[in-house]
C-alpha cells in the first residue's frame, strides 16, 4: 500500500493526464505532476482546502458568453439557446454590464499615469 495520501495520488494522477493530453511524453508528465504535487503540499502542507464543484465556473463562463453574444435585442434567442429565462439574460447582461463600467471607472481614476 502507498504512503501517498489519496488526494495528493489523485492530483498526481489526473495533472499527469492532463500533461499528456497536452502532448508531454509519460515520464515528462509524470516528473512535472509529481513536482505539481511537492509544490502543492510545501505551499498547501497540513491546511484543510476545499474544492467547490465547479458550477460557479461554469456559469461564469456560460455568462461571459451570453455577454459576449448579447446585441441589445436578442433577449429571446440568449434564452432558447442557453435554456435560461428571459430575466435570467437580464440579469446577466445587467451584472456584466455593471462590472465592465466599474472596472472603466477604476482604470480612470488610477495613479499609473501622473502627467
Amino acid at each position: 500500500m502507498s504512503k501517498t495520501p489519496e488526494f495528493l495520488s489523485d492530483l498526481r494522477d489526473h495533472t499527469k493526464a492532463t500533461l499528456i493530453n497536452r502532448g508531454l511524453d509519460d515520464n515528462a508528465a509524470a516528473d512535472a505532476a509529481s513536482e505539481i504535487c511537492k509544490r502543492m503540499t510545501n505551499a498547501w502542507g497540513g491546511v484543510q482546502v476545499y474544492f467547490p464543484t465547479g458550477l460557479s465556473l461554469e456559469l461564469d463562463a456560460q455568462a461571459r458568453e451570453i455577454y459576449a453574444e448579447f446585441n441589445g435585442h436578442n433577449h429571446t434567442y440568449l434564452a432558447k439557446k442557453y435554456d435560461r429565462s428571459e430575466q435570467h439574460i437580464y440579469r446577466v447582461v445587467k451584472k456584466l454590464r455593471a462590472e465592465e463600467l466599474a472596472r472603466h471607472q477604476l482604470d480612470m481614476f488610477s495613479e499609473g499615469d501622473e502627467s
